[in-house]
């Protein structure tokens, strides 16, 4: 008599790449939820909005460019961590440090403009002051 063969038990999963979409769009759905919160709560950053792009980038874990927060950490933990680095970083740069960096460099455009000035007016005295002991070398050669 044969013995039973054991029967192994089938278990039906969604392919791994449907999950992991559907993950993905709840963490997006997640990060634009803490955004808009953050930003409500700091009454500034309304012209942000966020893109979660997980392991896009591997030295960054995220950045700010064109009023786009760019998340690229994979573990929604860790990625509403840098969303809320990132919005502090971005007020602290864009909102309050870069109008003195824009003040900074028109002041040196202005300064530069005004030696450019100053240097030229010497550059033509000097000229000049070259051109008469020229002339008076090449006049009276026996002082040289």
């Amino acid at each position: 008599m044969k013995t039973p063969r054991k029967v192994k038990k089938l278990t039906i999963s969604k392919p791994k790449g449907l999950k992991q979409s559907f993950r993905g769009v709840n963490v997006e759905a997640k990060l634009r939820k803490e955004l808009e919160k953050l930003k409500r709560i700091v009454d500034m950053g309304y012209e942000l909005k966020v893109v979660w792009m997980p392991n896009a980038k591997y030295d960054l874990s995220g950045e700010v460019k064109d009023n786009t927060i760019y998340i690229y950490e994979a573990e929604e933990d860790k990625a509403l961590q840098v969303l809320t680095h990132e919005l502090v970083d971005y007020l602290l740069t864009y909102r309050i440090i870069r109008p003195y960096v824009k003040l900074v460099n028109a002041l040196i455009k202005v300064i530069e403009d005004i030696t450019y000035g100053d240097k030229e007016k010497l550059v033509e005295s000097l000229c000049k002051l070259l051109k008469l002991l020229s002339d008076s070398f090449y006049n009276d050669s026996s002082t040289w």
